[in-house]
């Protein structure tokens, strides 16, 4: 099945997984997708063993949560021996590293995997932390540009030039979710308001007129009806419903889910955002609020509207680059409607903010 994501008037991402290939750039080496001969002859030759085996693993059209449950699932182990250094896209086809430790490479040789592949075997004292990873390399398709060919390619080579300037370091969608509400929920959450949080997470944003979301909404407390009707696949959904239909409270449920926090750090990352759309003149770096952050200014107007105060924070505040600069931005192919370029990001920054700036200069040009 195709996957469209819509870039608006300049073109389309993602029509297929192979449009959107991610690759993790480490210190020593870039987490190919592609398994070269010499490569595999690399993988036979013996290693010494040490506590951990790093791999590359190579997944397809699958979360890494997804991934490495297959993959631990296969070992007949717990996924908590696993360790990488950032999640990636799902419609996608993505290079990332992993390690396991106590695993030998015989081990996973043996292994059916589906569409997963695991290569690039080495043995090391320590395990993946994110602090081991650089940056990500895309390489990435957009068809469906409705110019020619010749002018596809001016666009985008000059696009790039610019782009050496230095790109606003913008929270990507997926920050804030499917449903682009996560925000809203660490809102609520900060606020203590819980069963609000609760609400929003279950029933914010229906996808569709028939959405079991809406019909929820509708008859709210209806626990034992929302978990016949949400799909099984909505783990976190199906986790919370059933907390409330055993009796427990709003607050224990939304802070047993696993994503509470990256609820919280969504809407961190929206205020960062609306700083970076409202600051005329921008720093290098802005605050990424926390409990110690300073009230003033921008951040201070945004604070006050959502009626969050620092010390709603359970945690210190940090700091972000205002911008980015994409390294090695290339032009690989042009044909007619379509287009495939490379660049490569440092770890935090977003593709599809590049590409938004792409799809703007592609649309009104």
């Amino acid at each position: 099945m195709k996957v469209h994501i819509g870039m608006g008037l300049g073109g389309q991402i993602k029509s297929l997984p192979e449009d959107f290939i991610v690759e993790e750039v480490h210190e020593n080496r870039i987490c190919t997708v592609n398994y070269t001969l010499l490569q595999r002859f690399a993988d036979w030759v013996p290693k010494r063993k040490r506590n951990y085996l790093h791999f590359t693993l190579v997944k397809r059209n699958l979360t890494t949560q997804r991934a490495v449950g297959v993959l631990a699932k296969a070992l007949r182990i717990s996924k908590h021996r696993l360790s990488y250094a950032g999640m990636k896209d799902r419609v996608a086809v993505t290079g990332q590293r992993i390690s396991i430790k106590d695993c030998g490479v015989r081990e996973l040789r043996k292994l059916d995997l589906g569409g997963i592949v695991v290569k690039g075997f080495s043995y090391m004292d320590g395990r993946i932390y994110p602090g081991n990873l650089i940056g990500n390399r895309f390489t990435v398709t957009i068809r469906g540009i409705a110019k020619p060919k010749e002018e596809i390619k001016w666009l985008v080579e000059r696009f790039g030039e610019r782009v050496k300037l230095g790109v606003r370091n913008y929270f990507g969608e997926q920050r804030f979710g499917s449903r682009r509400n996560n925000h809203i929920v660490g809102n609520y959450i900060l606020k203590e308001k819980f069963e609000d949080a609760v609400k929003e997470f279950l029933t914010g944003n229906p996808l569709g007129k028939g959405d079991w979301r809406r019909y929820l909404a509708e008859r709210w407390g209806s626990w034992h009806e929302g978990l016949r009707r949400f799909p099984k696949m909505f783990r976190l959904e199906r986790g919370v419903l059933q907390g409330l239909q055993n009796g427990r409270s709003y607050r224990s449920v939304m802070k047993r889910m696993p994503l509470s926090k990256l609820m919280v750090h969504s809407y961190q990352s929206r205020v960062f955002n609306e700083m970076l759309k409202e600051m005329d003149q921008i720093p290098d770096e802005l605050p990424l609020v926390g409990n110690d952050t300073e009230v003033k200014g921008v951040v201070g107007k945004i604070l006050e509207q959502d009626g969050i105060r620092p010390e709603y924070f359970g945690f210190r505040g940090t700091v972000r680059k205002s911008f980015f600069v994409p390294e090695g931005f290339e032009v690989l192919e042009v044909e007619e409607g379509l287009c495939r370029i490379r660049f490569t990001l440092p770890k935090g920054s977003y593709a599809t903010v590049l590409l938004r700036e792409l799809n703007s200069t592609l649309s009104h040009n």
